[in-house]
């Protein structure tokens, strides 16, 4: 008998770039969100030293600087180290 092998072809390259492309785009637009969020929030404390924040943007100003240096690198980082062998 023969002793067939599962059949499972690695992704082309043009899938690899196709997946590489969808995923930097999003973490450039996730970092255009998060620094307009921030930016907001520095202009509303320059500008308004007196007033507390309004809780909305304290909460997304916090989330949002949460995701971006707690997950979305790792995910990333995780993405880049485990497709290294296309």
């Amino acid at each position: 008998m023969m002793n067939e092998q599962p059949n499972n072809p690695k992704p082309s390259s043009r899938t690899k770039n196709l997946v590489t492309g969808i995923l930097i785009s999003g973490w450039i637009l996730s970092v255009l969100l998060i620094l307009s969020i921030v930016s907001a929030s520095v202009y509303l404390q320059t500008v308004y030293p007196g007033e507390p924040l309004p809780d909305t943007l304290r909460e997304w100003s916090g989330i949002s600087i949460g995701f971006l240096f707690g997950n979305f690198f790792t995910i990333i980082k995780e993405y880049v180290t485990a497709n290294n062998d296309f």
